[in-house]
């Protein structure tokens, strides 16, 4: 639905979209924990997403809490078999 969401949001207010990426990114993120890191990957595409939208909006705050996140996506997906 985040997904969904997010498509019409980057058509529609593309300046806000990136703060609808970084949701996506958290309920991801959140599925990478409950055992299935696939999700991370998708959480990873849509960050970098996000931090160029944050970047772009002088958001200094919330590109250093995507910036953590992508830490985190890396992690798991360094954790992967």
């Amino acid at each position: 639905m985040l997904r969904a969401g997010l498509e019409v949001k980057s058509r529609l207010d593309p300046k806000e979209a990136a703060f609808t990426a970084d949701s996506l990114c958290h309920a991801l993120l959140v599925l990478a924990a409950a055992e299935r890191p696939r999700h991370a990957v998708g959480g990873q595409a849509a960050l970098h997403d996000s931090c160029r939208g944050e970047r772009a909006a002088g958001e200094a705050a919330a590109v250093q809490e995507t910036v953590d996140n992508l830490a985190r996506i890396d992690a798991a997906l360094s954790a992967l078999p």
